[in-house]
């Protein structure tokens, strides 16, 4: 099945499949790269982990898609106009930022 049909269905059996193949620590590793620190391992949530199983925040959330919208660099939040800015890290490969952007994005 394609990504583009499995991501934007969010198909269920497609991710579980892709988190087993790639292995979970390297999903949490991912994840973690993005600000998405869950409290628990990946082999603590296994395959679920590419469901969302893990708690996260959603300012933590939202500033992981803005690491897609930033071609995959992330980099903090700031919640206050006066807050130095932090210098801007690569999260993800920017083309599978861009694809996935661009899957996100389709209305079809």
């Amino acid at each position: 099945m394609p990504a583009r049909l499995a991501l934007a269905a969010s198909l269920t059996v497609p991710a579980v499949q892709l988190a087993t193949a790639l292995g979970v620590d390297d999903l949490f590793a991912t994840l973690d790269g993005l600000g998405l620190a869950p409290r628990e391992s990946g082999g603590f949530h296994g395959p679920a982990l590419a469901l969302g199983s893990a708690a996260v925040t959603l300012l933590d959330l939202a500033t992981a898609y803005r690491a897609l919208a930033r071609q995959g660099r992330w980099a903090p939040a700031r919640l206050r106009p006066d807050a130095p800015w932090a210098e801007p890290r690569a999260a993800l490969d920017p083309a599978a930022a861009h694809s996935v952007t661009a899957i996100l994005a389709d209305a079809t």
